[in-house]
C-alpha cells in the first residue's frame, strides 16, 4: 500500500504526464512549473514556444533556445529531447540567415 506522500508523488507524476500529452502552451507551462526537471516537458514547451507567431511572441526563439538547451543539459541521451533541440536549432538558424 502506498503511503500518503508517495501516493501524492505518483498522482503528481501522472498529472504532469497528462499535461505534457495535452501539448499546448498552457499545459506545458504547468507541467514545467510542477516538474522543472522533466526534460520532455521542457523540450515540448520549447517546441511550442518556437512555433508561436513572431509578432505575438517576439522572444520566442530565445526562450525556446534556453529551454531546449536546459533539457539537453539534464538528459543528453534522451532521443526526444535531442530531436526537439535539433529542430529548434535548425529553425533558429534559418531565421538568422538573410
Amino acid at each position: 500500500m502506498l503511503e500518503s506522500g508517495e501516493m501524492h508523488r505518483v498522482a503528481r507524476s501522472a498529472y504532469v504526464q497528462w499535461r505534457i500529452e495535452e501539448n499546448n502552451l498552457e499545459s506545458l507551462r504547468e507541467a514545467v512549473h510542477l516538474a522543472p526537471t522533466n526534460v520532455v516537458a521542457l523540450a515540448c514547451l520549447a517546441r511550442q514556444i518556437c512555433a508561436q507567431v513572431p509578432e505575438r511572441y517576439p522572444r520566442r526563439e530565445m526562450e525556446a533556445d534556453v529551454l531546449s538547451r536546459k533539457a539537453v543539459a539534464l538528459a543528453p541521451n534522451e532521443p526526444e529531447v535531442s530531436q526537439i533541440r535539433a529542430e529548434i536549432s535548425d529553425r533558429i538558424g534559418r531565421a538568422e540567415k538573410p
